[in-house]
């Protein structure tokens, strides 16, 4: 439902979708928490199916559910993700199932070590161990197999789905 105007002012969501990173600031401050809830509660009555499902979903807290992907085997994730499709598809045939099935791939680095400068000198970023002795020294000075786990990412694979589908899927 779009609403590109509200009397003599642009409705502030749709200038920041117009102007992207341009928007004017007036705009801009007048996007806040509130305007956006009321805009939520008006498409809650939106004849988009989609739009006022997810509207309705999101003011009833009635979020979607994951499914940790503990498989290495992209192929396999593919397909459980068009398996979710097609029971979405299937229970909920009003709806855009693009927007109800998702992968997620959240990542993290475990530890961005300090990089020691040109001249040597250990910056405060660091972090310092304690030896037995009592002495300090930075992390970056220890055994290279420890400094290759701080240095690993992690990453977890996740489908999002409905909670009316999630229990419909094998898991992997």
């Amino acid at each position: 439902m779009a609403i590109p105007e509200m009397g003599e002012r642009r409705d502030p969501l749709w200038a920041l979708f117009e102007d992207k990173n341009n928007i004017p600031l007036e705009d801009y401050s007048r996007l806040d928490e509130s305007h956006v809830w009321s805009l939520i509660q008006r498409w809650r009555h939106a004849p988009d199916n989609t739009l006022r499902d997810l509207c309705d979903r999101l003011k009833r807290r009635r979020f979607f559910k994951t499914i940790d992907l503990l498989t290495a085997d992209y192929a396999r994730c593919d397909e459980l993700r068009d398996q979710a499709k097609a029971l979405v598809q299937q229970k909920h045939a009003d709806l855009d199932v693009e927007f109800y099935v998702r992968v997620d791939e959240p990542s993290r680095e475990g530890y961005k070590p300090y990089r020691w400068g040109p001249s040597g000198e250990r910056g405060d970023d660091s972090i310092m161990l304690i030896s037995k002795q009592g002495k300090l020294r930075p992390v970056e000075q220890e055994a290279q197999g420890f400094l290759n786990l701080l240095d690993a990412n992690f990453t977890v694979r996740r489908l999002i789905v409905p909670e009316t589908v999630r229990e419909d899927l094998p898991v992997l």
